[in-house]
């Protein structure tokens, strides 16, 4: 069976404790802070042989919090196939983005 996208909130959620995981919130949704919020990317596609060889799915998460050293983005950074794209700072609010492949 494919893995879905809650599935990847699951193994998140087993990794790193329980936090907070949205999945594409709406902008009229209020959140409970700190959060990962799980966006779909487009993927990658491997061609070989002039055709679709691979095909994996890519999501975007970003993890909002208080506190700049928090340990969740260290347990981030350890799942396979993650990596941190930026880090910044909005509303009083640390974001740190990070690209999954699952």
């Amino acid at each position: 069976m494919a893995k879905t996208i809650f599935d990847l909130r699951d193994y998140i959620i087993s990794k790193v404790g329980d936090v907070t995981c949205y999945i594409q919130p709406p902008g009229n949704e209020s959140m409970v802070y700190p959060c990962i919020v799980i966006d779909r990317n487009p993927g990658r596609v491997v061609n070989a042989d002039n055709t679709k060889y691979i095909y994996d799915k890519s999501y975007s998460l970003t993890y909002i919090y208080y506190d700049i050293d928090d340990p969740v983005t260290d347990l981030l950074m350890e799942l396979r196939y993650c990596s941190l794209d930026r880090h910044f700072k909005a509303d009083n609010l640390y974001h740190s983005a990070f690209t999954i492949f699952y």
